[in-house]
């Protein structure tokens, strides 16, 4: 599923799963999608890049993204997903 977000970046929280890792920043940047006609700002794609993620099997990212007027929480837990049913 995606969403159309006016975010031209997103920042996430992400902490790796390892008792000596610190939580760490991650931005992702709006990636437009030329033949959806996307810009940034009006865009459904983003993407980072974040060294520290390296050979992790497993963490945690949470951040807020605006959609339609309100503030939302996003959630990443990988490996395993995130469904809050």
């Amino acid at each position: 599923m995606f969403f159309i977000l006016s975010a031209a970046s997103i920042t996430l929280s992400v902490k790796v799963d390892d008792p000596q890792a610190t939580t760490q920043t991650l931005t992702l940047q709006a990636k437009p999608n030329e033949l959806a006609e996307e810009k940034v700002g009006d865009c459904a794609t983003f993407e980072g890049k974040a060294d520290f993620l390296n050979g992790a099997k497993k963490f945690n990212a949470t951040g807020e993204v605006e959609f339609k007027g309100k503030m939302r929480k996003i959630v990443i837990q990988y490996p395993e997903g995130y469904d809050p049913d």
